[in-house]
């Protein structure tokens, strides 16, 4: 028994290995990432390279345009790092982010074949939620025409998050450490995609409330993943904070939610618009005939369709996003981020409530249905990406390795940069380094963990050297060796004193004694959680 669901297991992970790689090997083997202006692909690109010095400093100085902005810190980045893995072993930086691209769609097969097994222990349905999850065309969109690889590989633990929260509410609440694991994993991927869970998971709390069986027992489970979660996340979220309220920092905002007209969101919605941020095609239909055949499905599915309609309507200009102006979900910036939700709950209840189509004469026919889904949507996917290429021809930029090599050093992102930069903003974008308030040309050495300056100063007297990079409040400063302190001016760098005659100035960065607290307290809690759940000790 046990043989057969190794080998089982096996075959269905060579199954989801080859689909995925179905989709992405024409990027693979392509050499080269089509980039649209404007996306977030270049800056992930550049936070991939800018991951060499993680581990020795949050702030890596050849990236970013050498400003110093410390994104390793505002920036979740330990999912990420498996593609730095892939980049420094090959060099090959476009190799590297497609096979990254192609590894996390592997992965999202696999978590959510385990999902819904988890769930409903029906294999057959199992994989077919996971190629119409992993494979919509959303997440597909995210990839090629948004390049939003945060929330690409934060969509990877939304099954995860389904579990945990049906197991708290519905199910076995001893099982709530796997809502810890859907938020953790999250919560060191996309800080915006955290928040946004959060606010599911509330809504999941008052939804099934009226109905919920062991109330005080649910909430302590809730409130336990809640605990673990946070004692998890410290070393991604106490720095950041720390940091935010030391430094007034330019934080990615909006002050409403941009959605859709519902009759260019039906129109791009038909045609597989890359572009337009949709649920794609398909996921349309499912959904109309979820609608219409809604009368033969549970009470709790006709809740999580009806979720997935109103999530539909809150992406279209229907929606009174101005109401919400007050409260956090703002944040969100563009509706169709919810897209995310709405693909996964369609996902699961049209694996779950598709006709039953084993029969004693014929056993191949549900692996016959199992291979069309994946070729529907390998298909599908597949079309969108060339046609979506095709449209976009004239403000396509092709990006090779040669290219990326200039790109990600000299990529200017103000994102978590300091405040004070808009005031002034010509010293930072125009690269001007200044001594006796003159523009200055010292000679500078760059490694990603320090930036070093030889400047002379021709005065008798000290002199005020403003140098273009942000001053954050745990930078450490040198001048001839000697500890010196770096002084935050009106255009959000740094002002450093340095005496007459040749000095070598020096910026390092990091890790406090906070951030290592931080990562110690996370270490023992993730070393105790198991031998305390295993004992029910919690």
């Amino acid at each position: 028994m046990r043989a057969n669901k190794l080998c089982t297991g096996a075959i269905i992970c060579v199954f989801f290995f080859i689909v995925s790689l179905a989709f992405h090997l024409m990027f693979i083997v392509s050499n080269r990432i089509i980039y649209y202006n404007p996306t977030d692909t270049i800056f992930h690109l550049t936070r991939i390279v800018g991951l060499e010095n993680v581990w020795q400093s949050p702030v890596n100085f050849t990236t970013f345009a050498h400003h110093g902005t410390a994104m390793n810190l505002f920036y979740p980045w330990l999912t990420l790092y498996p593609a730095y893995w892939l980049y420094s072993l090959s060099r090959n930086l476009v190799w590297a982010y497609h096979v990254y691209c192609w590894l996390t769609t592997f992965a999202t097969m696999l978590i959510s074949y385990w999902a819904f097994h988890t769930l409903w222990p029906k294999r057959e349905r199992a994989i077919v939620f996971a190629l119409l999850y992993a494979l919509n065309p959303y997440r597909i969109s995210d990839i090629i025409a948004r390049g939003a690889l945060g929330e690409v590989i934060a969509m990877t633990f939304l099954p995860i998050l389904l579990v945990g929260i049906c197991q708290i509410l519905r199910r076995d609440p001893r099982r709530w450490y796997i809502l810890t694991i859907a938020m953790v994993l999250t919560a060191y991927t996309h800080n915006l995609s955290l928040l946004m869970n959060a606010v599911v998971i509330l809504v999941a709390l008052l939804v099934t409330w009226p109905r919920m069986t062991d109330r005080k027992v649910r909430l302590l489970a809730l409130l336990k993943a809640g605990a673990a979660s946070v004692l998890l996340c410290l070393p991604s979220l106490l720095p950041m904070a720390q940091w935010s309220r030391a430094n007034a920092l330019i934080i990615p905002s909006a002050r409403r939610v941009y959605s859709t007209p519902l009759g260019q969101l039906l129109t791009a919605t038909g045609l597989t618009d890359a572009f337009t941020n949709n649920i794609g095609l398909i996921f349309l239909v499912i959904m109309i005939m979820l609608l219409v055949f809604s009368r033969r499905l549970t009470r709790m599915d006709r809740i999580l369709l009806g979720t997935a309609v109103l999530l539909f309507w809150t992406t279209t200009t229907l929606f009174p996003w101005s109401w919400l102006s007050w409260t956090p979900l703002i944040k969100i910036q563009f509706a169709f981020r919810l897209n995310c939700y709405i693909s996964l709950l369609l996902a699961y209840l049209a694996a779950k409530n598709y006709p039953p189509l084993t029969q004693p004469h014929r056993p191949w026919l549900s692996w016959v249905a199992i291979l069309a889904v994946a070729g529907l949507m390998v298909g599908t996917d597949l079309t969108m990406t060339t046609t979506a290429y095709a449209r976009a021809a004239n403000r396509q930029v092709v990006l090779t390795n040669k290219r990326l090599a200039y790109l990600t050093h000299y990529y200017n992102h103000h994102d978590y940069g300091n405040a004070h930069y808009r005031d002034h903003p010509s010293i930072i974008d125009k690269n001007i380094f200044k001594l006796h308030n003159r523009r200055a040309w010292p000679r500078n050495t760059i490694t990603p963990n320090t930036y070093t300056m030889r400047i002379a100063n021709d005065s008798t007297t000290p002199a005020v050297f403003t140098i273009p990079v942000y001053h954050y409040a745990a930078q450490r400063v040198t001048v001839n060796h000697h500890a010196s302190r770096g002084v935050l001016n009106k255009s959000g760098t740094t002002d450093v004193l340095i005496p007459p005659g040749r000095s070598v100035v020096r910026l390092t960065y990091h890790y406090d004694r906070l951030m290592l607290a931080s990562v110690a307290a996370a270490l023992l809690t993730l070393a105790g959680l198991p031998v305390l759940i295993r004992r029910r000790i919690i």
